[in-house]
């Protein structure tokens, strides 16, 4: 995974949008595997991305947050991970039950 995703960040640039999606998938791949250190790092770059791009109201931040929570409290580090979680809840309720979000609504920012 982190070839692939080096080799989108060189072809793409450091801070292009696409890559968040690149990142997270990235970081399920690896909870999904148990290498939470390397899902934390994917996580880092991804929310460090959607933050500037999106904002950190975003919902596709929210569902970062969400992910990088798990991955926290996986290491051992609940209260950074409660922390998130909040972030990531607070986001979430302040969208309508109507709002959705469309992952390509990357690309166009």
């Amino acid at each position: 995974m982190a070839q692939a995703a080096r080799i989108a960040t060189d072809s793409l640039g450091a801070d292009h949008p696409a890559l968040v999606d690149i990142f997270v998938n990235s970081a399920v791949v690896e909870i999904e595997s148990g290498d939470y250190v390397a899902a934390e790092g994917f996580l880092v770059s991804a929310r460090k991305i959607a933050e500037v791009k999106l904002g950190v109201e975003h919902p596709v931040t929210a569902t970062i947050l969400t992910h990088y929570s798990t991955v926290l409290r996986k290491l051992k580090r609940k209260t950074e991970a409660d922390d998130l979680e909040r972030q990531a809840r607070s986001i979430l309720r302040s969208y309508s039950a109507t709002h959705t979000v469309d992952l390509s609504e990357l690309g166009r920012r």
